[in-house]
């Protein structure tokens, strides 16, 4: 349903790379039309993508549309454009919907449990010298 949406919106072609069924070929053909796009571009990536080595500098907007409740695995797939080579300045979006009735809501409670996880981690992990 998002690809179909930015591509009817915006008038582009997006493709998907979700990490379990796309395979070497496939993915640097998607990231070659990407980074080849003139202009403003999208590719959907899921944080299944993370681990698969992936340099996007060419990107500079990353927005979690639905967050990821492992916070390393969320990082992960935002550090894709945090690269060597990367020029331009990186925003990271999280998209956190708000119930009407004032009650907190399942993205309000997973984007509480993700920062309480990474404040923990800071006090573990001790800082590098």
């Amino acid at each position: 349903m998002l690809r179909y949406g930015i591509e009817e919106s915006f008038e582009i072609n997006v493709d998907i790379i979700n990490g379990s069924d796309n395979d070497q070929n496939s993915v640097k053909r998607k990231l070659d039309a990407f980074t080849k796009q003139n202009g403003f571009g999208v590719i959907i990536l899921s944080p299944l993508a993370a681990g698969v080595g992936l340099t996007i500098t060419e990107a500079n907007h990353v927005v979690h549309y639905e967050r990821w409740w492992n916070a390393s695995k969320e990082d992960q797939a935002s550090d894709r454009v945090y690269r060597i080579g990367q020029n331009k300045d990186v925003f990271i979006h999280y998209i956190i919907g708000k119930l009407p009735s004032g009650k907190k809501s399942i993205d309000e409670a997973i984007h509480e449990l993700i920062a309480q996880k990474r404040e923990t981690a800071g006090f573990l992990i001790p800082p590098k010298s």
